[in-house]
């Protein structure tokens, strides 16, 4: 097996692992707790990551091949219910200090540092379970981003944020 696709793993394990431990961070700095929660569920899919990759890498070491199929994503929880769950429970006036918008704002740019890495990755990758497994990371990352920005977007205007999610019209009818 190539160094550089060892190279390109333990470079994924760490951003990986980083990332963790900011998710783990803006929990504890976030004092809203919708964020709180989005927050440890993105650690827990950071770790997700982490162990797959782990999986990955002792598969090449041993084997010298990539698995038949990349391990799939599949979150204890899935992030999209936490919205769900959360719209009977979260306060539709919510002041969400500087901590927990900058909070947000980093973790957006941090999953964009994951897209563009698992884009680079793809696109260096010469086996096609390799780009399919570089793949899938990015779009996993490119969906945490996506979240984010819908938090982003509650904490700047929840009652308009409401009024979406629960598709409510104000036509004057």
């Amino acid at each position: 097996m190539e160094k550089r696709t060892f190279e390109a793993l333990q470079a994924a394990i760490k951003f990986e692992e980083d990332g963790r431990a900011f998710f783990l961070a803006a929990r504890e700095k976030t004092e809203e707790k919708f964020g709180k929660s989005i927050f440890l569920s993105l650690a827990d899919a950071e770790l997700d990551h982490i162990q797959r990759i782990n999986v990955i890498y002792e598969s090449l070491s041993k084997m010298g091949e990539w698995p038949d199929t990349p391990s799939l994503f599949s979150p204890k929880r899935p992030l999209k219910n936490i919205f769900e769950e959360a719209m009977d429970e979260i306060d539709r006036n919510v002041k969400p200090t500087t901590t927990d918008l900058e909070a947000v704002k980093l973790g957006i740019q941090y999953e964009e540092k994951g897209l563009r890495l698992y884009t680079d990755l793809n696109n260096a990758a010469s086996h096609w379970l390799e780009k399919k497994f570089y793949t899938q990371l990015g779009n996993e990352e490119r969906g945490h981003m996506l979240i984010l920005k819908d938090v982003e977007a509650y904490y700047a205007d929840p009652v308009h944020w409401f009024s979406e999610k629960e598709r409510s019209h104000w036509d004057g009818a």
